[in-house]
């Protein structure tokens, strides 16, 4: 199992399609940068570090599904899976090295989103506003674990489709759906004048979708304690895992 996670992460750090998704990270955080600081020039503002830092969460939720499904993609097409499975490796063992991996995967354009951002945050801005060093810490950390948990969950989708291109595409279209759920329930919970009208059940659903669902954990603000976090995000990578594992143990790969 061990060496199998280390010939996947040895595959995938090799692969055009990481390279893709940190150019695209440290690429977004630049361009935002540059668009931010002229669009406040004139204006007469400054750019502070924490927008800087805190850019990439609206886009790292497809950043990520379009980089698990262009690296994962190309390991059933060309024959990796397969040949796996002839070889007499696991299924299980091989749909959990995948998960893994690709919440992996997420990590690390995690990490270069956060290191990107502070180096053009020392380059375009003179510090930060109201985030303090402990502030900027928590949200990496939140972060990190929110790409993880979505990397986690869709390498399950691919695992479960069998690699399956149109199928597989179902990772940007949940994506999508999650991310304009998440802004309605952040509409409606932070309303931007007045208070937020939401009440009883209601009230309690949009509150825990908003503390432990991972997708609503990709914003510019730390809304929560700490461990609502690790117990939502923990949850899904936990779940991904468990159900790409049942399921695939079960699929017949073409």
């Amino acid at each position: 199992m061990l060496n199998m996670i280390y010939s996947d992460l040895h595959r995938i750090i090799k692969s055009r399609g990481l390279i893709a998704g940190v150019a695209t990270v440290a690429g977004y955080n630049l361009f935002f940068a540059i668009i931010l600081k002229a669009v406040l020039l004139f204006i007469n503002s400054d750019l502070s570090a924490d927008d800087v830092v805190t850019a990439f969460s609206g886009a790292a939720p497809f950043v990520i599904a379009a980089t698990v499904l262009y690296v994962f993609i190309g390991a059933f097409n060309d024959g990796t899976i397969r040949n796996r499975l002839l070889s007499g490796s696991g299924r299980k063992n091989v749909a959990a090295s995948m998960i893994i991996t690709g919440s992996m995967l997420s990590g690390i354009l995690s990490i270069v989103s956060t290191v990107s951002a502070l180096i053009i945050a020392v380059i375009f801005t003179k510090g930060f506003g109201s985030m303090t060093a402990a502030d900027v810490a928590e949200y990496s950390l939140i972060s990190a674990m929110a790409c993880m948990a979505a990397g986690a969950f869709c390498s399950m989708l691919i695992v479960i489709f069998g690699g399956n291109k149109a199928a597989s595409y179902s990772g940007l279209a949940l994506t999508f759906i999650f991310k304009l759920i998440s802004t309605e329930v952040a509409d409606k919970l932070y309303p931007e004048t007045g208070i937020s009208l939401l009440k009883g059940t209601k009230l309690l659903v949009y509150n825990f979708y908003d503390r432990y669902f991972t997708y609503a954990h990709f914003s510019s603000m730390v809304r929560h304690p700490f461990s609502s976090y690790v117990i939502g995000n923990a949850a899904l990578i936990a779940l991904s895992l468990i159900a790409g594992v049942l399921i695939f143990s079960k699929k017949e790969i073409k």
